[in-house]
């Protein structure tokens, strides 16, 4: 008889264990948060968070990091994603190293959690690491890693990473100047629509620098970085400066009065 009412005892704790969940399943917590549907989402993760899901535990950082169902608590978002990390969940391993970085200014913990998405294909995390190489943020200076972390961001589609290093290669001050493989980067870049890496790109076209002098390629680029508003006045200057010159129309240099706002992850 004991043994029977044991075997009852266990039977209903693992279905008391499961009907924690059965609010729906983290797909579908996702989903309601994606539909902006903050309190079921909040509802649906939790008890998943709190059984240990990775993936719930991250969305539930991320809606006490921004205040999404919940009262915003950077706190606790941390903690959610802290606990989301350690089990390898590369988007929470990134938003602990931010967080270590920006708000507790602890350099040497964000780095380690930065290191840990950047090698499992965090873009933004490979792109900061370079950054914080390039710049000597809790590091030592080390272009060598610098250059390496920026170019496998690149490759994973960052914009502001093909900018930097067309502007390293450009610049020349602590790479080896190399205008044609500027003009490489910045190319990969402008073609995705990338209005930083059109500036540029056409600056080097209307002088000839690591590629043929080319007004017209020129005036095109700048006419695709002209469009964005925040941009400042270089690309309408030199798009001016060829009109006087002889070297672009009127037409080139005209735009109408709707101007763009660059977006991407600069």
């Amino acid at each position: 008889m004991t043994s029977r009412r044991v075997r009852i005892v266990g039977i209903d704790f693992v279905a008391f264990m499961l009907s924690a969940c059965d609010g729906g399943t983290v797909d579908e917590g996702v989903e309601a948060y994606k539909s902006r549907k903050f309190e079921d989402a909040l509802e649906i993760l939790r008890p998943h968070a709190e059984k240990g899901s990775a993936e719930a535990q991250y969305w539930i950082g991320i809606m006490h990091a921004f205040g999404k169902g919940t009262k915003k608590d950077t706190k606790e978002a941390q903690r959610w994603h802290l606990l989301a990390a350690e089990q390898g969940h590369m988007k929470a391993q990134y938003s602990a190293a931010h967080h270590y970085f920006y708000r507790l200014r602890d350099r040497e913990k964000a780095m380690a959690w930065y290191l840990k998405a950047a090698k499992q294909g965090h873009n933004r995390a490979q792109r900061r690491l370079g950054q914080t190489y390039l710049n000597g943020e809790g590091v030592k200076p080390d272009m060598a890693q610098a250059v390496a972390w920026f170019k496998k961001a690149a490759e994973g589609g960052s914009p502001s990473a093909h900018f930097i290093l067309g502007q390293l290669y450009e610049q020349g001050n602590r790479l080896k100047q190399d205008y044609s493989e500027a003009a490489k980067w910045y190319r990969m870049s402008a073609d995705k629509g990338d209005p930083h890496s059109s500036m540029r790109l056409g600056w080097l076209h209307e002088q000839g620098l690591g590629v043929d002098q080319d007004d017209r390629e020129a005036i095109r680029r700048y006419r695709a970085a002209a469009t964005y508003n925040n941009l400042g006045r270089f690309p309408q200057d030199r798009l001016n400066a060829l009109y006087k010159a002889g070297r672009a129309t009127k037409a080139d240099t005209e735009f109408g009065r709707k101007r763009l706002y660059v977006s991407p992850d600069f």
